[in-house]
């Protein structure tokens, strides 16, 4: 009952709510993007037409050794072959960004630990 009551008050504010949810998302989507233009230039960022996740082809033939590595320094992207038939091999991972901004950053932090690692050779831990 306290839940339906809840919904009751916030119902009328529904299409302001969800304003504000993509107007937020929107800002995330773009300090991310700006993020990993500056910190990574031979990655090639895609602006999303919607939604909080952007996909970012890497100068690879397969991203999934770089997103093992990653996996490796606390954060998780998938990898484009997540998308393609048959799980092919792709140049691209998908980042999230919908959480808090903080923990975003931390991710994008550690991404570039796993993209230096991934450029000095570093073997990724399959499994």
């Amino acid at each position: 009952m306290p839940a339906q009551l809840i919904v009751l008050q916030l119902l009328p504010h529904l299409d302001e709510m969800a304003q504000q949810r993509r107007e937020t998302l929107a800002e995330k989507v773009k300090l991310a993007a700006d993020r990993l233009s500056a910190d990574f230039p031979s990655w090639r960022v895609n602006d999303p037409e919607g939604g909080s996740v952007l996909w970012v082809e890497l100068p690879v033939d397969d991203s999934g050794p770089v997103v093992h590595l990653a996996r490796r320094h606390g954060v998780h992207v998938a990898p484009g072959s997540i998308a393609r038939p048959h799980r092919a091999p792709d140049p691209h991972i998908r980042i999230c960004v919908d959480r808090n901004w903080s923990l975003v950053e931390v991710g994008l932090q550690r991404l570039e630990l796993a993209w230096r690692d991934f450029q000095r050779g570093a073997q990724p831990v399959l499994g």
